[in-house]
């Protein structure tokens, strides 16, 4: 099989397999090819050629995420979140979008890949920060809010009075709902020296930041469209948990709107908006889904615990429902079988069950029944109970 063992050079495919057929993130981590023979980082044309073993050799942009994995990892999401009364919104990015740019990488920047799905995401430490740097920001007294939030008003350990303590609310990794294409960006920046030599030798040619540097172009691997999940649930349910989760999605899209998540914002990149209308539309139908299988399982679970009878009885009262089965005419085999199963029950259910049963068909025939039909089945009640 190519690829495997991993460092045997001769089977290291040339560039990552394809869509959905591995790992992207261990690709991009683990398998930089364009060292020299010292092991010495080549030019930013070796940066390039390695980033484009990432992309499709025809239309540019890879692919990334498997939508069958993603939809998993939405669901678990939300159980979990139903379970501790959090809450989710879905924004999407109106540009590019880049996370773990400052991460080690011999490209000079990375890009931040899920361990186990494969998709550049935002860690819910970084969706965390982005809260509380806005709110110590834009808000005139942001102690308070700070406190209940995040456990401190302060989060330098040296200057806290109190002792650190949980923050009432948990943030979650804000994951891709779909899967995202990754492309290759470039950034040209010209003032190296003046940040690498600027306060060293301050007033000099080279250390000025000015406009006759050279600029440096360097690769970067980029996610040219994403819509995020983010997810937020209070550590405990109090009376006023609503408002403070009402307030944090507040806080959170003014946030992603006029500052943006993720690197280079000040950019462009990381810019989000609400939810565009095809992803409002993918969450509203696994929605739709979750509801129904978690129906359906109630419904399993309760006939599990009902008796024989009471499994028969739960069936013809969704049969009665049925329009067909209303019809005088053509519901005749159904009643028929009503008058069967009548006959049968009387001997073999509870009197319980069996009066429910009575009832249920004699309120199904009032309202449905032919004439001949209501006097057939009070003829039978007659000849069973002696009423």
């Amino acid at each position: 099989m190519d690829g495997i063992p991993l460092y045997q050079e001769s089977r290291i495919p040339k560039r990552f397999l394809a869509e959905a057929q591995g790992h992207p993130g261990l690709w991009f981590e683990r398998f930089y090819n364009q060292y020299s023979a010292d092991f010495s980082l080549e030019s930013s044309e070796s940066k390039i050629n390695f980033l484009k073993t990432l992309c499709h050799p025809e239309r540019g942009a890879l692919r990334v995420g498997i939508p069958y994995e993603l939809r998993k990892a939405w669901v678990r999401q939300k159980n979990m979140l139903e379970h501790c009364h959090g809450r989710q919104w879905v924004f999407s990015s109106d540009w590019h979008f880049v996370t773990g740019l400052g991460n080690a990488h011999p490209v000079e920047n990375a890009l931040l890949f899920h361990p186990t799905l494969g998709v550049p995401y935002l860690p819910g430490s970084s969706v965390k920060g982005l809260v509380r740097a806005w709110i110590e920001l834009h808000l005139p007294e942001p102690e308070a809010a700070l406190k209940r939030i995040f456990g401190s008003a302060n989060k330098e350990p040296a200057g806290s009075d109190n002792s650190f303590e949980a923050g009432e609310i948990m943030f979650f990794d804000a994951l891709p709902i779909a899967p995202v294409e990754l492309v290759i960006d470039t950034m040209t920046p010209h003032m190296g020296q003046w940040y690498e030599q600027g306060a060293e030798f301050p007033g000099t040619k080279a250390s000025l930041p000015a406009d006759w540097h050279d600029p440096v172009p360097v690769p970067f691997l980029a996610v040219k469209r994403v819509s995020l999940a983010f997810s937020v649930a209070p550590r405990v349910k109090r009376e006023d948990t609503d408002e403070l989760l009402a307030f944090i999605h507040q806080v959170l899209e003014s946030a992603l709107l006029h500052a943006g998540a993720g690197a280079k914002t000040a950019a462009g990149y990381g810019s989000f908006n609400s939810c565009s209308y095809d992803a409002a539309k993918m969450i509203k139908g696994w929605t739709q889904e979750v509801e129904e299988s978690r129906a359906a399982q109630q419904k399993e679970a309760r006939l599990k615990a009902m008796s024989p009878a009471q499994q028969i009885l739960m069936s013809l009262e969704a049969d009665m429902q049925k329009s067909e089965m209303q019809n005088p005419s053509s519901g005749g085999v159904f009643h028929n079988a009503l008058f069967d199963q009548i006959r049968s029950a009387a001997t073999e259910w509870s009197t319980e069950d069996f009066t429910a049963l009575l009832e249920l068909t004699h309120d199904f025939f009032k309202q449905h029944g032919s004439k001949a039909k209501r006097k057939e089945f009070n003829q039978l009640k007659r000849e069973l109970v002696g009423e």
